[in-house]
């Protein structure tokens, strides 16, 4: 009932309402989508496009502008609004719950394009009743649109709320709608992938009949289902996440996105997604012995990258840090408990390790059960292991001592170590010393991770493997020092205060 309340009784939700279905404003908003759209169906009856699918798209794609481009913007948009103006603030201090301020903002910030999308319905009806796609393929389309659509007004959200400019936020995070598309419209070419399942894509060429379904479609887990299941699957656990996150950042700005149980948790449901259309019987036809790493790689890169992302959302800052030491001062304690929101990101990034060596491991199984061969895996998933933790360490040190200044050293480093090595070796691959270019390009993650991969027969390679494990390795032990370090004297300068008298009788303990 609260769950429901929160929809029909929900104040946010019903102020956007009154505010953007104005008669003023709905009436002319409707009245274009009409004509349009009654223009495209005739236009398609003259040219003997209703048949064939081709309306149908022109359609599809006026309904994806609306929900996912204009209501995205929108959402983005207010929620950023309301932050800068201070409206947040007071609905923080408000009985009103954050998750009825979250879906209040969610729903209610793109209502008008909710109902411009509705009057868009029957024309697209039209032409699935009278040829492609059918009324059932017409109605998954639908079904997996809005939830698409309300996957990036969630995000929408998220990014409203950690946004510092109100006026670009809209526009960034609709540049990351179009840029999952674009990704997705790509990779679906060679079968579904996670960046096309995560939109309407893989759903709507089912229905238009362009996919072979039987030949060009991995399952998930090796179970053949329809591609609107596949989506549903990918969709509704990133929806949840995102939804946590947003009602964290709406409850609180100071505090993280995620603890660092959700963080693990999510890096974790990554992984399963990740492994799930790598594990597929369908393997052997989709890929060549030749290149029979890749699924190992596809694992690694994407789990690496939420484990970075993800870390940034669990590491504390200085204060953060120094107030979660005085408070378990205040209850007679001298550290934080490893999983507490303020606590070091150590035990985060041991998570993360773990789930990456696990997840490549399942993988390179899934590889040796397709009948494929893949020796080198191990060095991959070492280098990304290591690339995670030199990077959480490095996010750790760069906070605890430098403060608000660490953010530009951070980023200075990400450069040197990152981009650098990129423009270093193009440089020399252009002057044509190759054989010097590649070893340089190995030591940026980016490139090393995956050239780490190649049969050590392949000329470079040892020297490749060496480059990205040696620096990767350096820098995570450096930066582990450097962090634990930084740590201690933060710790010692709390105790120093909180207990001034000698009280080694007190035992550790973890809050």
């Amino acid at each position: 009932m609260n769950a429901l309340a929160g929809l029909y009784d929900n104040p946010i939700l019903w102020k956007h309402i009154r505010s953007r279905l104005r008669f003023q404003h709905l009436v002319p908003s409707l009245a274009v989508v009409l004509i349009i759209c009654g223009c495209v169906l005739w236009g398609g009856y003259a040219l003997g496009g209703l048949e064939n699918g081709g309306t149908y798209i022109v359609l599809l794609l006026i309904q994806w502008g609306v929900l996912v481009v204009m209501g995205t913007s929108q959402t983005a948009t207010a929620v950023a609004f309301a932050k800068d103006s201070g409206i947040l603030d007071f609905h923080r201090v408000s009985p009103l719950p954050a998750s009825w301020v979250t879906m209040g903002f969610a729903v209610g910030a793109p209502v008008r394009e909710y109902l411009m999308f509705a009057c868009t319905l029957p024309f697209s009806f039209v032409p699935a009743v009278m040829g492609k796609p059918s009324v059932a393929g017409w109605g998954a389309v639908s079904v997996v649109l809005l939830l698409s659509a309300f996957l990036f007004h969630m995000l929408a959200v998220v990014v409203g709320l950690v946004s510092r400019k109100p006026r670009g936020a809209g526009g960034a995070v609709v540049g990351i709608a179009m840029l999952v598309h674009f990704i997705g419209m790509q990779s679906i070419l060679g079968g579904a992938s996670a960046p096309a399942l995560m939109t309407v894509i893989p759903t709507v060429r089912q229905a238009l009949e362009m996919i072979d379904l039987r030949d060009k479609v991995p399952g998930f887990f090796g179970m053949e289902m329809p591609l609107y299941v596949q989506s549903f699957v990918h969709q509704l656990p990133i929806l949840v996440f995102l939804y946590i996150a947003a009602v964290r950042k709406m409850r609180s700005d100071r505090a993280h996105a995620y603890s660092k149980i959700e963080a693990v948790a999510f890096v974790a449901t990554i992984a399963v997604l990740a492994l799930g259309e790598m594990w597929n019987t369908t393997l052997p036809r989709l890929l060549p012995a030749s290149i029979n790493q890749w699924p190992v790689l596809v694992v690694v890169y994407t789990v690496t990258l939420a484990a970075v992302l993800l870390t940034l959302a669990v590491t504390p800052g200085a204060s953060g840090y120094a107030n979660g030491l005085r408070r378990a001062a205040k209850h007679g304690h001298r550290r934080l408990a490893p999983w507490s929101d303020l606590a070091p990101n150590t035990g985060a990034i041991f998570a993360f390790c773990l789930i990456m060596m696990t997840a490549a491991a399942l993988a390179q199984i899934s590889v040796d059960v397709a009948g494929l061969r893949s020796r080198f895996f191990w060095c991959p998933t070492a280098a990304a292991m290591l690339v995670v933790a030199y990077f959480g360490f490095a996010r750790q040190y760069f906070e605890v001592n430098f403060a608000r200044r660490g953010q530009p050293f951070f980023l200075l480093f990400l450069f040197v170590v990152w981009l650098m090595p990129l423009i270093v070796g193009s440089i020399l691959a252009m002057t044509g010393a190759d054989q010097g270019a590649l070893p340089v390009f190995a030591l940026t993650p980016l490139v090393g991770i995956g050239a780490s991969a190649f049969d050590s027969r392949g000329g470079l390679a040892d020297e490749i493997q060496v480059s990205v494990l040696l620096s990767s390795l350096t820098f995570a032990v450096i930066f582990a020092a450097l962090s634990i370090a930084s740590l201690r004297r933060a710790r010692q300068a709390i105790e120093v205060k909180a207990f001034p008298t000698d009280s080694l009788e007190i035992e550790p303990a973890s809050i």
